[in-house]
């Protein structure tokens, strides 16, 4: 994992504080807990997130 690339270091710390944190979503019947949300967060932050611009040298 390339943690130069900024959007990487996000997606790794979120799911690093919600999967430490205990972050759970309620959905009515359903609870998702722990590595399930983080899981859940990192996948949608890396399709949400732009790729960064590469430099021109």
């Amino acid at each position: 994992i390339d943690f130069d690339n900024k959007k990487n270091l996000l997606i790794a710390s979120v799911i690093l504080v919600s999967g430490i944190g205990g972050l759970m979503i309620d959905l009515g019947g359903l609870q998702i807990t722990g590595v399930a949300t983080s899981t859940i967060l990192g996948i949608v932050l890396y399709q949400i997130l732009p790729e960064p611009k590469a430099d021109e040298a």
